[in-house]
């Protein structure tokens, strides 16, 4: 379906388009990795935030400290991240990911990547400002609905 096409009844349809191609890429890249998809948004979290305890990480993926364990058991058993002491805090134990298992994990984005800057190319600064506030606004929605849950 073309942009053109589309009318505001239209907006479950590219909607679950959207989500459901958003799940199925990054089922597929997580079990490249053999892992699963909550494990690879951990390590995203990971990632972004540079270091979390895991206290921290059950807060924001929304499961039990015990839950939250037993994922970075099983990623830290598969190399993707280590505990080690806080920097701030000694006492602190924080998980960080393994650098050289971050690069594996980036090389499977590199295709991806081409193919957004590829569509980016295609919008006016202005638009591309647009599309993000709008897609912030949506993960607020999806964060705040989860929470509800």
């Amino acid at each position: 379906m073309s942009t053109t096409q589309l009318t505001s009844n239209d907006n479950l349809d590219w909607g679950e388009e959207f989500s459901m191609r958003n799940v199925l890429f990054h089922e597929a890249l997580a079990a490249r990795l053999g892992i699963n998809a909550r494990d690879l948004k951990c390590l995203s979290l990971v990632r972004h935030n540079k270091e979390m305890t895991t206290g921290s990480i059950a807060k924001q993926v929304g499961i039990t400290p015990g839950s939250a364990t037993t994922m970075i058991d099983r990623l830290e058993k598969k190399g993707f991240v280590r505990r080690t002491s806080s920097k701030d805090d000694r006492r602190k134990v924080v998980v960080i990911i393994v650098p050289e298992r971050q690069t594996e994990i980036g090389q499977l984005y590199v295709s991806f990547g081409q193919a957004v800057a590829g569509l980016y190319a295609q919008y006016e600064p202005q638009q591309i400002i647009f599309i993000a506030e709008f897609m912030y606004k949506m993960a607020g929605i999806f964060k705040q609905e989860t929470e509800k849950l």
